[in-house]
């Protein structure tokens, strides 16, 4: 009896503390205040959803490109939420060394999340982001659609001209065909004189 006791006892010891360990969005918060990179790329494992939410938001405030790995792993996070604030954070940095990885988020099967990388690579005016944008504009949802091509004028690369091209003689929504005449002033060169 007095065995069964102490184990219950020392049980509810360790549930105690295991307990007290568990991280919150308030702790991120300090770590934020604090620039404690090491507990917010820590809390980017946390079970709880809302902790990684937190800590990714605040590794993007901090816009530490050391963290640009770590907050990218957070792409394969079962969470959609968790995939589209790991974008969010990589484009609140606002810098070229997070083009490589927002190009990925390209490809992510989450349309938020799309979108947040071709609006970041449109406004860090990525070169190597044009081939990857014009991939994108077979979408069939003209919010997509319209982001990728307002990006790809913001890049104004000629690179992207043919493919502006292509979708402004294919589409039949004034509102894209019109994205794609902006978008094409913007890249400029022969081919966009021609489409226009």
């Amino acid at each position: 009896m007095y065995v069964k006791c102490l184990i219950a006892a020392i049980l509810a010891l360790m549930m105690m503390g295991l307990t007290g360990c568990s991280r919150t969005v308030e702790d991120v918060a300090k770590w934020e205040t604090s620039g404690n990179v090491e507990k917010l790329t820590g809390a980017l494992s946390d079970p709880k959803v809302e902790v990684r939410e937190a800590a990714l938001q605040s590794l993007g405030t901090l816009k530490l490109e050391s963290t640009i790995d770590d907050i990218a792993a957070c792409f394969n996070d079962s969470e959609d939420s968790v995939v589209l604030a790991s974008v969010n954070a990589l484009a609140a940095m606002e810098s070229p060394s997070t083009v490589t990885p927002l190009i990925a988020a390209l490809k992510l099967e989450n349309p938020a999340a799309n979108m947040t990388a071709a609006e970041a690579l449109g406004t860090l005016k990525a070169p190597s982001a044009v081939k990857p944008l014009a991939e994108m504009l077979d979408r069939e949802n003209e919010e997509e659609l319209l982001t990728v091509i307002t990006a790809m004028g913001s890049i104004g690369r000629q690179a992207g001209s043919r493919s502006l091209v292509d979708q402004l003689s294919s589409s039949s929504s004034a509102t894209v065909r019109m994205a794609c005449i902006d978008a094409l002033t913007a890249t400029g060169g022969s081919v966009a004189l021609k489409g226009l």
